[in-house]
This record gives structure tokens, C-alpha cells and sequence, in this order.
């Protein structure tokens, strides 16, 4: 079986789709799976070398339409329909055929896209968190935490295979790796002064600065230690060294560093988005604050907080010095709590868990 990913990755996209089909296809690919491929769009900030460097092959188009990134329809970088025409000749042109997989992994993408694949005899695998419109697929795969299947009963078609929760999660293998020396370090923890601040790979709107301007006081007052991680396509790089140089805090800059997990069993609670990475934190038991970025994310924050599995803020622009740091508050004297609850949802196991099933018949 062959298998190609359709996900697109950006300075406005994001990178969050991207990093969970990376870790999907090298499940797949430590399977047996050994074709496999990348169909992205050219939009500004693409993180291609992600997929180069992680040995898989990569099919570029360039960008049809103007992409209007306030709606997810301009994400896609061409309409829909011409976009999966375009695919399916890519695909045909490199031998792919009636039962090969197709990973599609896009807010901007739906039944419309799909349809075209189906037709040809594709094996079609989307992965979605939205639940806010119709696919046409074989497996549907929505890592979100206390998702429920019947959420999507009326999305799909009834044969579709539904892999949903916290118990799929697609991280990479450094996380389940890492995740017993993690808890072990937690459970032993006698001060609780290192902070891990990180807001996605790409951060356009510079919500690691401005967290980091409201709360520089408290860290500093309180002598914590602070490691801000970002990528290498943070457009605001030069303005977040300059303040870190002159700010009171002791502040160390990480950029796209090589293991994020090893920087994460260091830390001791994490300040970050309600997105994919959520999950890394939570399959190293990191007690969180989770600061809603994306009116995506409020799905993720309701569940969570109702599960007690970290402390959330919810109110989108929201840097109020006060609000942030006694959330912080509220983490330490819970910390106990709120790392068994966060670890208990996700044991970094899930993309062998989803591979199997992807693999059967």
C-alpha cells in the first residue's frame, strides 16, 4: 500500500497538521508502509523541509488563488474541487491506484475534496477536529479529549471507522519515550520554579510576547526560570531577543529545538495554546495553562477544564497580568491534581493504535 498526505503548513496556517501527519507517516513507514508522500501548497512560510528532512517525499503546487486565511476555504490555496483534480493527476502520475491511502488532514477540505478520491478507489483517512461539516471517508480520526463518536454520526457515512479521544493522539515517539522519566521527576518535585512558555511554531500573532510583557513581574518577582520555544518561521524573532535581553526575567530562547520533550521533562508547568501541543503536555503529565489562541481550540478548553486536567483561559487577546499569573497560581497549589488528570488522557501510544486499524484489510 502506498499512502500520501494532503496537509499544508504556514507562517498563518500553522504547523500543528503538519506535525501530527509527520508523526502518522513514520508510524506508517515503521509498519512497512515505505511510500509515502506529501501534497502541499506553496503558502508563504511552508514548512517543507519537515517533511525532507524527515526522508519523506514531497509534491509542491503553487498557490491558485489569493489565500484569504480569515476563512478556512482560503487555506486550501485553490478551490476545492480544482485542488483534488490537481491531486489525483499527481497521484496517478506516480503509479498511485485504487486502494492506496490517502491521508487528508485540512480545515479548508471536505466532502467536496474527498468525493474525488472515493471515486478513483482510494482508502480515504481524514483528521479533523472541527465536527462542523460532512466527509467522505473510510476512518475519521479527532484526538480531542472526551470526543464522542456520535459527534460525528450524522458527518460521515455509516461504514466510516471512527478512532476519536485523547487515547489517538498522534505525538511523536520522543514523547512516550520520555514520558515514565517525566512523571517520575514530577512525583519527586520539591520546588516548582521552571516555566515552559511556547505558543505553536509560527505564533503570527505574537502571543509569546505579549504573555510574556503582562506576566515579566510575577516570573521576575518570584525568580522563576523561563524556557520560550519557538520556530524557525516566528515572524517576530528580533523583537522577542530584544526584550528578552532587557527584561528582568531569567529567560533562555529556544528555536526549533531538537527535542521539545527533553525541554518539557525539565519544566515544571507549561504556559501554551489550546492546540495540538496540548497533548505533548499532557503525555508528560505537565501541570498547564492553556490560553485559547483560535476559536477552534474552545471545544478543547471546555472538555479539559471539565475534566480538571488544567487550568484555562478562555478569552481570545486575553493578557491580563493579573488573570495570567493567578492562573500560574492556581496550577501550583493543584499540581498534584491536575498532572494525574492530564496524564491519565493521553499515554503517547496513540498513532500505533490508529496504524493498525489503517492497515487492516
Amino acid at each position: 500500500m502506498k499512502a500520501a498526505f494532503r496537509v499544508d503548513a504556514g507562517t498563518f496556517v500553522g504547523g500543528g497538521h503538519l506535525a501530527r501527519c509527520l508523526t502518522l507517516a513514520k508510524q506508517l513507514r515503521h509498519e512497512g508502509v515505505e511510500d509515502i508522500c506529501f501534497l502541499m501548497r506553496a503558502h508563504e512560510g511552508a514548512q517543507f523541509n519537515a517533511v525532507t528532512e524527515s526522508g519523506f517525499e514531497l509534491c509542491v503546487l503553487p498557490l491558485q488563488v489569493d489565500s484569504d486565511y480569515s476563512s478556512y476555504d482560503g487555506w486550501v490555496g485553490a478551490k476545492k474541487d480544482q485542488d483534488a483534480k490537481d491531486w489525483v493527476n499527481v497521484l496517478e502520475e506516480k503509479g498511485f491506484s485504487s486502494n492506496d491511502l490517502i491521508v487528508v488532514d485540512h480545515y479548508g477540505l471536505d466532502v467536496e475534496f474527498e468525493n474525488y478520491f472515493k471515486r478513483s478507489g482510494y482508502k480515504v483517512c481524514v483528521v479533523d477536529d472541527l465536527v462542523n461539516r460532512q466527509h467522505n471517508c473510510d476512518v475519521l480520526i479527532d484526538q480531542t479529549c472526551g470526543r464522542s463518536a456520535s459527534e460525528y454520526s450524522d458527518l460521515v457515512p455509516s461504514n466510516a471507522k471512527l478512532l476519536v479521544g485523547s487515547k489517538y493522539c498522534l505525538l511523536r515517539e520522543e514523547f512516550s519515550e520520555n514520558r515514565l522519566a517525566s512523571l517520575d521527576r514530577r512525583v519527586r518535585l520539591k520546588n516548582t520554579n521552571v516555566v515552559f512558555l511556547n505558543f505553536g511554531s509560527t505564533d503570527p500573532g505574537n502571543v509569546t510576547q505579549n504573555i510574556l510583557m503582562s506576566l515579566e513581574d510575577y516570573l521576575a518577582d518570584n525568580r522563576f526560570r523561563v524556557l520560550v520555544v519557538v520556530g524557525d518561521a516566528y515572524p517576530h524573532i528580533s523583537g522577542l531577543k530584544k526584550f528578552l535581553d532587557g527584561s528582568r526575567m531569567s529567560a533562555e530562547l529556544h528555536v526549533s529545538p531538537k527535542s521539545i520533550s527533553e525541554l518539557l521533562v525539565e519544566s515544571d508547568v507549561a504556559i501554551g495554546a489550546a492546540g495540538s501541543a496540548t497533548w505533548e503536555r499532557f503525555c508528560l503529565g505537565i501541570p498547564s495553562v492553556l490560553v485559547k489562541t483560535a476559536d477552534n481550540q474552545s471545544d478543547v478548553i471546555s472538555k479539559v477544564r471539565e475534566l480538571g486536567a488544567a487550568v484555562c483561559i478562555d478569552q481570545m487577546g486575553s493578557f491580563d497580568a493579573a488573570d495570567l499569573s493567578e492562573s500560574l497560581e492556581e496550577v501550583l497549589a493543584n499540581y498534584e491534581q491536575i498532572m494525574a488528570a492530564s496524564c491519565e488522557l493521553v499515554d503517547g501510544r496513540g498513532a500505533g493504535r490508529l496504524v493498525s486499524v489503517l492497515l487492516e484489510g
